[in-house]
């Protein structure tokens, strides 16, 4: 890699000497400074776009051999269901822990790590599969490893307790703890993604309706902000940081996928209560703007070549839909901010969560409520449902791929773990994999309002049961072990089915893996 920067370096030297740049170059815009990485991140060649390393073409030599395949985690069966993404087939299935969340690679792209958050128990796990054999390996206890990500520098993984309102370090390779944070105001803490540099995590609260942004040197909480719908009422108060800031009391949000722009300046903020992405500055943390998507907005996918962003709308704001709403995914521009299309799924859908293929030609996504998997054509928008040859019993699968993002060196798998042509993408694409199984999704429910607390009972008494979760979650943890699920097992669990490529995933510049890749493959498999 090293190589090709200084020929492409002596290229442009070449170029301006001869003058072969010409006229036009002067109009150019000028370049953005360098990006100032934390210790031991791979640098960013492309300030402008962190995704740089994702492309085509860019598969990282250490997924040579990888078994081209999607890894789909089941969260009511208990295994890992195994797809070839060339004929559509399920070609392998293996029993995991209980609940398996996500599918994440890990940082060196050597080890898939199937989070088992064990719903209902304190039987937490993750379980290290093989991508060049699909095998899976022994378990490793783990404090309800909701989802995982992986540090920029690649020197920890980052399990992310959803229940305990906290983030364990652990070694990447032993999963030994090292060190904890507590981010007690971030209730339904799930997914995440970096800064440019790796020196900041912004994490969802799901249900508190706000984001934290994390120091990652530092390693402290350095405060939370609310993501708000246009239209709703808002105040001005003072923040702990002594600014202004606007929130609003009589309604919240449900923010759930989130994604750096290309240069790293914003962060797009899934909301599936306010049916878009919300607009978040780095610097500032302060709300600057919010597009408007589809019902139940959810995933979120940067295209391979880092100019567009797809997004997942479910097509309900309810945990518990009801199948064939009004599913769709819209394209969004990341150079202007705004949509560029939406497509809609013939008869009704429910895309969640997934992941691009390595060539970037395909968007899979899992249908949460529809019992299917969705391959979108990114060049024409068409998609395909019914995949033949998978059965999930009636149940929505988690589809876990593997995410390209790459936090520094990261590799979370989403949902959707999909190995290309026996190569991963280290990307950026980290933690986007699949989410949690519905029972989760229930649990998430609590980061409603007041007023959905007082709604009767709902499509199959979900309203009821998300209730008495709200409380759970704003019990604190016990003995420092998650809490115990007030929902009892079964009671409907879906699973947000999503699909994290699994692409054996990395690029070559995937060592670059900016902590713009949410746990590569699987969000961390259930994360949401």
């Amino acid at each position: 890699m090293k190589s090709a920067f200084r020929l492409h370096a002596l290229a442009a030297a070449v170029a301006a000497a001869f003058g072969f740049a010409g006229p036009a170059a002067a109009q150019a815009p000028a370049r953005p400074p360098a990006v100032t990485t934390v210790p031991g991140m791979p640098a960013v060649p492309d300030p402008a776009n962190l995704y740089s390393e994702t492309t085509t073409g860019k598969l990282d030599p250490a997924v040579a051999g990888d078994l081209p395949r999607v890894y789909v985690p089941h969260i009511q069966s208990n295994d890992v269901w195994v797809i070839d993404p060339s004929t559509f087939k399920v070609v392998d299935k293996f029993k995991v822990g209980l609940n398996p969340q996500h599918v994440v690679p890990s940082w060196d792209l050597k080890t898939l790590w199937v989070a088992n958050n064990a719903e209902n128990t304190n039987k937490g796990s993750l379980i290290p599969v093989d991508p060049k054999t699909g095998k899976a390996g022994k378990a490793i206890p783990v404090d309800d490893p909701y989802n995982v990500y992986f540090t920029p520098d690649g020197k920890s993984a980052i399990i992310v307790a959803e229940a305990m309102k906290r983030l364990d370090f652990r070694d990447p390779k032993t999963m030994a703890l090292q060190y904890s944070i507590d981010v007690p105001k971030c209730a339904g803490i799930n997914h995440a993604d970096f800064s440019i540099d790796g020196r900041y995590a912004i994490f969802t609260c799901e249900f508190a309706g706000t984001v934290a942004k994390i120091d990652m040197v530092d390693r402290k909480v350095l405060g939370y902000t609310q993501v708000i719908q246009p239209g709703r009422p808002t105040t001005v108060v003072k923040g702990p940081d002594g600014k202004d800031e606007v929130i609003c009391k009589t309604w919240k949000g449900m923010p759930q996928d989130i994604r750096a722009t290309p240069d790293g300046k914003r962060f797009y903020v899934a909301d599936m209560m306010a049916d878009g992405v919300h607009v978040v500055d780095l610097e500032s943390f302060r709300q600057v703007g919010f597009i408007e998507t589809g019902k139940g907005t959810h995933g979120l996918y940067p295209s391979r070549d880092g100019k567009k962003l797809y997004v997942a709308n479910r097509g309900s704001n309810k945990i518990h839909g009801p199948p064939k709403g009004k599913g769709s995914v819209s394209v969004i521009d990341f150079a202007t901010g705004k949509v560029d299309v939406t497509w809609p799924i013939p008869g009704g859908g429910s895309p969640d969560m997934g992941n691009v293929s390595a060539d970037g030609k395909w968007l899979w996504l899992s249908g949460r409520y529809d019992h299917v998997v969705y391959a979108f054509d990114t060049a024409t928008g068409e998609v395909k449902t019914a995949i033949p040859g998978i059965t999930f019993g009636g149940t929505f699968p988690k589809l876990a791929a593997l995410a390209d993002r790459g936090q520094g060196r990261t590799g979370v798998v989403h949902h959707l773990a999909v190995h290309v042509d026996g190569a991963a993408h280290r990307g950026h694409l980290v933690d986007e994999g699949g989410e949690t199984a519905d029972q989760r999704l229930q649990d998430r429910e609590l980061a409603r309002s007041p007023a959905h607390r007082r709604l009767g009972v709902g499509d199959r008494g979900d309203e009821v049961r998300e209730d008495a979760q709200r409380q759970r979650f704003e019990r604190p943890a016990l003995d420092g072990q998650p809490l115990q699920r007030l929902l009892e097992s079964g009671a409907g669990a879906q699973g947000e089915d999503a699909i994290a490529l699994d692409v054996a995933g990395a690029f070559a510049g995937g060592r670059q893996r900016l902590l713009h890749s949410r746990a590569v493959g699987g969000r961390r498999l259930g994360e949401q």
